[in-house]
Parts: C-alpha cells; sequence; structure tokens
C-alpha cells in the first residue's frame, strides 16, 4: 500500500502523553542537593542486589561507559570495576560528591565526575562519545534519540528491565492465551515477533504453528525468551538480536507469514511491518485501560518517597486510544479487524505473605512503607474456601490485524 493516511493519527495520539518536565534547580535551590544523603544511603541498601543490574549489562573490559544521571554513583561505581573508563554525569554537585567520595572508597580510579545538566549535554561538544551509555530511574529515560547519539555501541535500557518483565510475563500468561486467540492462526504458519521481550506471546503462539521468529534488541530478554521456549518444549521458535529499526524485510529477517508487534513504538510503523508478511499484520495495545507502568503504579503507590520511575504520564481519552491505531491502519487502505480481551496480572498464593514477597521485585518499597504495600496487594487479592488467595490486576487489551493483500472491489 502507497497511499497516504487522511489523519496523521500518531501525531494526535501524542497529546495524550503528557510529559514530565525536567527537574532543574529553581531560585538557587537543587532538590537533588537536598535529597543526596538520602539517596547515598539508598544506594548503600540496593548495594547488594545492583549486582544483578550490572551482570545484565553487556560490558567489556575495553568499555567507555557514559552514566546519565549518576546519582550518588550506585551503578558507576560497580561498572567502574569492570570497565576502561566510566564518565558520571549529574546536574546535583552534592550527588556527584557522593559519587566521587563512594568511588574512592571502591578504587575506582577510572571513574570521573562531570557536573552537567542531561537536558543541556551534546555528545561530542561537551560530553564525548562512549561505548555504552546508560540511564537508570530519572526522566531522561524516554529521550532514547538522544541518549544513543552518545554511544558507540549499546543504549539498552530494556537489559537492566528484563528481569522485571519476565516476571510481569508470566503474571500475564493466564490472560494472554486470550490474545493469541484472537490472532488469525494456522498451524502451517510461520510468525515473526517484532519485539518479543521474554517471549510472553512468542512461546504459546510457537505452540500453534510451524516456527516463530521472535526479535528484540535486548539480548537478556532474548535470554528470557529463550529460556522460556525451552520450558514450555517450544523448540520452533528462534531468537534473533536485532534492532526493529534496523531489520531489512528479505534482506536480515526473512518474510513470514504473519507479523506483530505488541506494546512498542514499532507498533505505528505500519508500512513497514507489512514488507515482513506474506498474509497477516497484527498490533497489540491496550485498550483504554491501563498500561503495565500504571498497573505497578497501583501496585506501589506510596511505597517509596522516591520520585516516580515510571515515564510518561497517560491521560485516557477515548478519542485518542486503541481507535486512533485502527483509523491510521483503515486510513492506508487496509481492512482492520479489532477484538477487545481482558488482560492483566494473574497468580495464586498460599497467603498473603507469599503474595507480597512475588511482587515485591517489581518496584520499590521502603522499609517504614511495608503496611501501604501491604494494602496495596491485598486490593487485588481474593480468597479462596481453602484459605488461598487468588490474584488479579485487571486490564484490557486490543487485538488489531488485517491482510496485507486485501481483496479490492
Amino acid at each position: 500500500m502507497n497511499q497516504e493516511p487522511f489523519i496523521n493519527w500518531k501525531a494526535l495520539s501524542g497529546i495524550h502523553m503528557a510529559q514530565r518536565p525536567p527537574v532543574r534547580p529553581e531560585n538557587g535551590v537543587n532538590m537533588w542537593d537536598l535529597e543526596s544523603a538520602r539517596y547515598n544511603k539508598m544506594s548503600a541498601l540496593e548495594k547488594e542486589l545492583t549486582v544483578k543490574q550490572v551482570d545484565a549489562l553487556p560490558l567489556s573490559p575495553e568499555d567507555t561507559v557514559l552514566d546519565m544521571g549518576c546519582g550518588c554513583g550506585r551503578l558507576s561505581v560497580p561498572i567502574a570495576q569492570r570497565v576502561k573508563a566510566v564518565t558520571s554525569l549529574d546536574s546535583s554537585e552534592k550527588m556527584l560528591a557522593n559519587c566521587a567520595a563512594n568511588a574512592k572508597a571502591a578504587g575506582a580510579e577510572n571513574l570521573t565526575p562531570l557536573f552537567l545538566d542531561f537536558f543541556e549535554a551534546e555528545a561530542g561538544v561537551n560530553v564525548p562519545v562512549h561505548d555504552l551509555v546508560f540511564c537508570s530511574r530519572s526522566a531522561a529515560i524516554w529521550e532514547i534519540e538522544k541518549l544513543c547519539t552518545f554511544a558507540r555501541k549499546y543504549v539498552n535500557m530494556w537489559d537492566l528491565e528484563s528481569a522485571r518483565y519476565n516476571k510481569m510475563s508470566a503474571l500475564e500468561k493466564e490472560l494472554t492465551v486470550k490474545q493469541v486467540d484472537a490472532l488469525p492462526l494456522s498451524p502451517e504458519d510461520t510468525v515473526l515477533d517484532m519485539g518479543c521481550g521474554c517471549g510472553r506471546l512468542s512461546v504459546p503462539i510457537a505452540q500453534r504453528v510451524k516456527a516463530v521468529t521472535s526479535l528484540d534488541s535486548s539480548e537478556k530478554m532474548l535470554a528470557n525468551c529463550a529460556a522460556n521456549a525451552k520450558a514450555a518444549g517450544a523448540e520452533n521458535l528462534t531468537p534473533l538480536f536485532l534492532d526493529f529499526f534496523e531489520a531489512e524485510a528479505g534482506v536480515n529477517v526473512p518474510v513470514h507469514d504473519l507479523v506483530f508487534c505488541s506494546r512498542s513504538a514499532a507498533i505505528w510503523e505500519i508500512e513497514k511491518l507489512c514488507t515482513f508478511a506474506r498474509k497477516y499484520v497484527a498490533v497489540l495495545i491496550f485498550a483504554n485501560a491501563p498500561s503495565l507502568p500504571e498497573l505497578l503504579g497501583k501496585l506501589f503507590s506510596g511505597t517509596t518517597e522516591k520520585p516516580a520511575e515510571r515515564g510518561p504520564h497517560r491521560i485516557h481519552d477515548r478519542r485518542l486510544d486503541y481507535n486512533a491505531l485502527w483509523n491510521t491502519v483503515y486510513d492506508l487502505g487496509y481492512e482492520p479487524n479489532c477484538t477487545i480481551v481482558p488482560d492483566g496480572f494473574t497468580a495464586s498464593y498460599a497467603s498473603v505473605e507469599e503474595a507480597c514477597d512475588d511482587l515485591r521485585m517489581l518496584g520499590t518499597v521502603d522499609p517504614d512503607r511495608e503496611e501501604t504495600y501491604r494494602k496495596n496487594v491485598m486490593q487485588f487479592l481474593t480468597r479462596r474456601e481453602d484459605g488461598s488467595w487468588d490474584l488479579l490486576i485487571p486490564t484490557r487489551t486490543a487485538v488489531i490485524w488485517w491482510e496485507v493483500h486485501p481483496e479490492k472491489f
């Protein structure tokens, strides 16, 4: 199809995403300077488990690494112990002072603090290009294109998130089946999952079709996907380490019968998705219902004094929700089908304590906020007659699919 959409629905849909402004000093007071002592203490408390995040990064001893918003060096310091050099950038002098002190205490002499606001940083101008750039728990995580300008090799926040997303995939397993049921699959089909994550959809689809190729730009996500496929006996699933925007149909990615994309920026690349498909393309998006960050927001509401780690705040507006995506497909000349299915987290637990312990890894709970966290969890639990508990944190998903070569009349 070469038809242009009548309305730019993608652009219109952007009005229901309200970006948080960056935190900047006002009247000479930098809130992060005031918070530095507390964050230094929290960094110390997180030290043991932070190692798992460092393990998830694609580091080599020859790498130079840039930490965008280093805080007190929670990640910068242990990373410096594994690579050639680290530049730790932050807009708080107090945070940087703690970072430098922590580096000195750890013997990390290859760490260089840089006092600069991320939004004033320019690659190759006031900040050198590095091999790997990373950003943790700050508004800058949404500045994906800008982050990439500072990196020679990697900017991969999804590697850091892989363990959490693997857990969420497990919690969504029961209701994910309804999304798979809504797809036009046949046993002879080959299927391409564009942005597979931990295989939430790839694995159950592989159990119904001839073969699945699971593409993702995160090695850690792909490792989880492969492990989940093996555990499910899905030997017909092939992981493919590649960025969607570097993929070319028939060049580095074969054409498949059905191509689908779920909950990623690629869902708007409709024409490109169609080039990979012989028969069908499908996209999955939340349907006038909470997204994963919003579900976590309910579960961990009030459980920490830390600033929210979530991205843009989503304003729900029925006029510009999944219908914008459906209309884009329609305006391009296709005939989209749409099925709305229940979605969300489900699980069963022997006790409330077991539920709290199991879900804890998905967010942050301060020691003095345990009771708040327990109350949050309790609102999503239903007790069975045998004394066990069922979890349901509900949302809803739209499964939109279309033929790439629709019949013309």
